[in-house]
């Protein structure tokens, strides 16, 4: 039709279904494939295993040669590799697997105390909301006015102790821009700042007889 088309598939009770069926024979698979022309360029596939855990969804890119992320039947997420054996499990064939957290700013936005990424841990009770158990903040230490790549930066380390107090929201342990370490002092002053006890003490013990 040389009609403008509204969508390509539209349902009028406002629930749609794009199924793609393999044959029977349940040892087949599923592909939605991109092309450009008759180039294959990516495609998203399903291996519809008889063992629902052992089924996968797979995504490729690269003209069809890089398997980028794979998705298996029991839940677990693999970037880079197609056998994840955790809930996210990252790969490189030829290095090491990388996770890396990025905030995007103007030239000179990035201020102090702006946070580039966070990891929580946590549990969470059937009838409760989630709980943050512990957690680690990356964080700018200090004005980022230079336009460079060589940005301050300052990890802390959160944890909640077993009370209805909320003590997750101070730092238990800091390490700042110039490597000074505070265990209970968020803005250690010297390689190592014991703060928040009256008599701070480090214990050494030994299990030698």
């Amino acid at each position: 039709s040389t009609a403008a088309q509204v969508s390509r598939i539209e349902s009028v009770d406002d629930d749609c279904t794009l199924q793609i069926s393999s044959h029977t024979d349940e040892d087949k698979s599923s592909t939605l494939a991109f092309l450009s022309g008759t180039t294959a360029r990516g495609s998203i596939g399903y291996d519809h295993n008889t063992t629902a855990a052992s089924q996968l969804m797979q995504f490729l890119v690269g003209d069809n040669a890089v398997t980028a992320m794979t998705i298996k039947g029991d839940g677990n997420v693999g970037i880079g590799t197609t056998a994840p054996s955790e809930s996210l499990t990252i790969s490189n064939t030829s290095s090491y697997g990388n996770l890396y957290f990025q905030r995007d700013e103007a030239d000179g936005a990035v201020g102090a105390n702006d946070i580039f990424g966070q990891i929580y841990f946590g549990a969470k009770d059937a009838s409760a909301t989630n709980s943050i158990s512990v957690s680690i903040k990356a964080d700018a230490q200090s004005v980022h006015t230079a336009h460079n790549n060589n940005k301050s930066g300052r990890l802390s380390f959160f944890t909640q102790d077993d009370s209805d107090t909320d003590t997750i929201s101070t730092a238990q342990m800091v390490i700042d821009e110039d490597g000074n370490v505070g265990i209970g002092a968020t803005a250690p002053s010297a390689q190592l700042d014991l703060g928040g006890q009256s008599s701070p003490a480090i214990y050494f013990s030994s299990n030698n007889t």
